[in-house]
């Protein structure tokens, strides 16, 4: 079968091809640090080449197969005809050395193709990693978008509370400032207070000693110059021997008598003490440091305390206001002479009343 091409016009066909060293030459086309945009524009070149390469590759099979076709239409003339013609042969030789060269010219064809796809493929790679990286990128820009944003809106609240703040702390100092002008003009206040209290004070405790005094008169007027009775300071004492039996809180008959006189006394000084000024008369009962030997009690503290309360129950029997009266009770613990013999324990066996302000 005869092509309407013939072998001559199919060879001109094939030199029209760009040699493969023009396709290696932009193998790899892309620098080192290739951008986006380059990459893209690179990519879309190599794949212009790849399809001009499966364009050339197409036609070169199609050229081959010719060949190959009229190789062995040749042949099979030759050998129908017995034909020895030297052209015939020629043309045979030609034919072959094309066929290879064709065949040689598609394998490198498919190499340089080969090259392409892989080099499209790494660049396809590439893009595929820059778009990922750029995406990761844009993520990454959100996000620090986002946080700043949000420092934003915190800087903006801390702003606000700290101007609150300002403000609270502002009205606070104006809250302090009123309160210490208050507090000082009610130290003035109370300080004219301490002064006239203490004025006062004064002039009640001088009345009172005024009246104390001659309480204390008229009690030894009225008692008479006695050894068990004395003045002490702003004391008046008994001793116990006056007033009760030895290791006994019960008064007897004479020490009932000594303190009708007293109260009598106390009655006609103290209707004259005003009614501000507030006295007390103190019983204190005193013992010497002698164990006791009387089973009622179980300490000197006990007998002297009762001692002391037996003393104002009477006082109140004779007419005393009880809320002017108080008793205590001090046992051995505090005398008037340390000595250690029965002098001693006589003068420190005592009651002592002492006229005082309330």
């Amino acid at each position: 079968m005869k092509s309407s091409r013939g072998p001559l016009g199919i060879l001109a066909l094939l030199l029209a091809v760009p040699a493969a060293g023009a396709f290696a030459a932009d193998a790899v086309p892309a620098p080192a640090t290739p951008t986006f945009d380059e990459l893209q524009a690179t990519i879309a070149r190599m794949q212009q080449r790849l399809d001009r390469l499966g364009s050339a590759t197409t036609e070169r099979d199609a050229a081959l197969r010719f060949l190959e076709q009229q190789v062995e239409q040749a042949t099979g003339q030759i050998a129908g005809s017995g034909r020895t013609n030297e052209s015939l042969r020629g043309e045979t030789a030609l034919l072959s050395d094309q066929v290879e060269d064709i065949s040689r010219d598609r394998d490198r064809l498919n190499d340089e193709a080969g090259q392409q796809r892989t080099a499209l493929e790494r660049l396809q790679a590439q893009m595929a990693a820059i778009e990922a990286e750029a995406g990761h990128a844009a993520q990454r820009a959100d996000r620090a978008e986002a946080a700043t944003a949000a420092q934003a809106t915190e800087i903006d609240r801390l702003r606000e509370q700290n101007a609150a703040q300002k403000e609270q702390i502002d009205r606070l100092n104006g809250l302090l400032a009123a309160a210490e002008a208050q507090v000082d003009a009610q130290e003035e206040t109370i300080a004219g207070l301490d002064d006239r209290l203490a004025a006062a004070l004064a002039k009640k405790v001088e009345e009172l000693e005024q009246y104390r005094s001659e309480f204390f008169g008229r009690l030894h007027q009225a008692l008479g110059d006695r050894p068990g009775l004395r003045v002490v300071g702003d004391r008046f004492v008994f001793q116990s021997e006056l007033l009760f039996a030895s290791g006994s809180a019960s008064l007897d008959p004479e020490g009932q008598r000594e303190l009708r006189e007293l109260a009598t006394t106390l009655t006609d000084v103290v209707a004259r003490i005003p009614p501000g000024v507030d006295w007390i008369l103190r019983v204190d009962g005193h013992t010497d440091r002698q164990p006791i030997r009387d089973a009622a009690f179980r300490s000197n503290w006990e007998l002297s305390a009762a001692r002391a309360i037996s003393v104002i129950q009477y006082l109140m029997q004779q007419g005393i206001p009880p809320e002017h009266l108080a008793a205590a009770g001090f046992g051995e613990y505090r005398p008037i002479d340390p000595g250690d013999d029965e002098i001693a324990y006589r003068r420190n066996r005592r009651i002592e009343f002492k006229l005082t302000e309330g």
